[in-house]
Parts: C-alpha cells; structure tokens; sequence
C-alpha cells in the first residue's frame, strides 16, 4: 500500500491586501494614541536629539497608566524642556503649576531615563516650607524607561501590552507602596537633627544648596533634583517601594501593572530587580534633558493660553495634520 506523504504547511505569502490590513491596524491602533503637542520652537530639528518622549513604545506603554490613574486620554503637551527652557527648577515648577496631572521625565549623562507621574506640581512660591507639607496623592508613582536610552525602535518592537518579554519592557512602574505620604515637596536643602530625617535634611547631606525637588521620601529620596537641574539624586524609597531609578532603568524588568492608588511595588517579584547590596545606597547623577509633560488637555487650555497655540511635535509625518499627528520616531 503506497503511503501517503506528508503535508507540508507552508506560510501564505504576503500579499498587498495582508499588508494593506497590517498598515490599517497600525493606524488605528496609533490613532488612539496620545497626541504630542508644544511651542513651535521644541520641533526643530537641531534640538531632537535632546528629545526624550519621543519613542512610540514608551507612549503606547504609558498611555494606559495614564487613562487609569488620572482617567484621561488624548493630548499630551510639552511644558517644559530644558533644552529650550533652559535649567532652573524654578521655571520648571512656574510652567507646570495649574496644569493638573503632568509626566517628569529626567535623563542622565549615561543615558539612561527615568522620571515621575506626578498628579500636580506646584510654583515654590506656593509651597508652605515645613517638613510635614508634602503634597501630591496616592496616583503618583516612579518610572523608569530601561528602554528608552537610544533611538527610538521601528514598528517590530512591542511594548508590555504586545506581548513583549519582560526583556523588551520599555516602562517599569513603581506606584504608591501606602507606606507613608511623603509624595512631593519643594523647599530648601537646610540640615537638621541627626535624629530627624526630612526632604531638606536629605538635600543638604548630600552637598545641596539652596531649593531642591523631591519625589518620593522615606529610607531615601525616590527622586531628587537641584535648583539648576544639574545633579540628582534617586535611592531606595519607602513611598513607592522603588529601587534607585537610575538602576532600575539600566536593567530589564518587567513593566508594573500597578492600578489606581496602587499597592506596594509593580515589580516586587521580579529576581533581576530584587534589592540588593549594590542597590542599597542613593545614587548620584548628572542631569542631561528634562521634560515635564501635562497630561490634561482640558485643564492645559483652561488654565494655560499658551497651550492652545502649541503645534505637533516630535515625528509628525509629512502627510500629519495638526488635528491628527503621527508619535513615531523620526
């Protein structure tokens, strides 16, 4: 009896339609995107490489922490960046007070990028300079973007919510441990007591002068940065249960799924990450670029004229329209 032989699956070859398809869903799945909006100055071209939110995977990552902790989508706009705004923490906090929940983004000098969802941000002029007066609430959260340090990626890569490897993760998020409230302070470095711990203690033990931003406190500051946004600082963080960040944004994680108020650390489980003795001191770093990034269209165009002049940024194709911008990488 002759056998039969075998069948021999073979992959369909790609044809216009299929990839009509594919460009179709890309399209779709970037409409709902957020938009990149900001002065017509921070598109030009000579400043990009200073750029830091401009991959498409750290948005597409971001995005849904975002809609879920402030419960807003759309337009995103650039209020901040040093590489236009020049580097003063007091003109940082000016452009950013009345703008709502907003994204601090910081990269050092060996590229690595890291930052904070911050739910507001507040001119130093209205902060009351007392220990205890730390503001902010329980939807701020530290991040780190392990992969955002080069040029951004092409349309293969995936972030954590294409099914990524955790070695592809772009975003690893560190939300509200609930171990304290120590969420943002802004004030001087001043030394107290040795007994006494305090965001300005901190500051000034470790050198710093004059007023100093603080992001997370407690075992150490989670995110510190200078009056000149020059040096910073990250450590071990009781609030958000965070390693240093720069650390954590030089190694691979996975991307915390951390929801709402959050619990304790997105990536508690994580072996790569686990505290160890080479991650139980504060490091120190040299500020490269930092943007800050309001993530409420309603309240930008509310409370900030300025924003309803803002155009499309960082990678708009050719073809893009001001009322549909493209956020891939140029």
């Amino acid at each position: 009896m002759a056998t039969k032989a075998p069948t021999t699956l073979t992959t369909p070859p790609t044809t216009p339609i299929s990839l009509k398809a594919h460009a179709s869903r890309r399209r779709a799945e970037e409409s709902r995107l957020p938009k990149l909006l900001g002065p017509t100055q921070a598109a030009d071209e000579h400043l990009q490489p200073h750029a830091l939110l401009r991959d498409p995977r750290v948005v597409r990552e971001l995005a849904p922490h975002v809609q879920e902790r402030f419960g807003i989508s759309g337009t995103w706009h650039l209020l901040f960046w040093s590489a236009l705004h020049g580097t003063s923490l007091h003109h940082l906090l000016r452009c950013a007070a009345g703008a709502g929940p907003c994204l601090l983004l910081v990269r050092e000098r060996g590229r690595r990028t890291f930052g904070a969802l911050c739910s507001e941000l507040r001119e130093l002029s209205t902060v009351r300079h007392g220990e205890s007066h730390f503001y902010g609430d329980g939807q701020c959260c530290l991040l780190a973007l392990p992969g955002a340090g080069g040029e951004p990626r092409g349309d293969g890569a995936k972030g954590s919510s294409g099914g990524a490897s955790s070695a592809d993760a772009v975003v690893r998020l560190f939300p509200w441990s609930r171990a304290n409230q120590h969420f943002i302070w802004a004030g001087k470095a001043v030394a107290a007591a040795a007994d006494v711990a305090t965001a300005g203690s901190a500051a000034a033990a470790r050198g710093y002068e004059g007023d100093v931003l603080v992001i997370g406190l407690g075992g150490a500051c989670g995110l510190m940065l200078d009056s000149a946004l020059q040096r910073g600082a990250s450590g071990p963080c009781d609030t958000f249960d965070s390693p240093p960040l720069p650390r954590a944004a030089a190694t691979g994680g996975t991307s915390g799924a951390g929801g709402g108020g959050g619990g304790g650390s997105s990536d508690g489980g994580d072996a790569a990450m686990a505290p160890g003795p080479e991650e139980s001191d504060t490091v120190d770093f040299e500020c490269e670029t930092v943007e800050v990034w309001a993530l409420s269209e309603r309240r930008c165009l509310e409370h900030m004229p300025q924003c309803k002049r803002h155009v499309p940024i960082r990678g708009a194709r050719p073809t893009a329209t001001r009322e549909s911008v493209d956020v891939e990488g140029e």
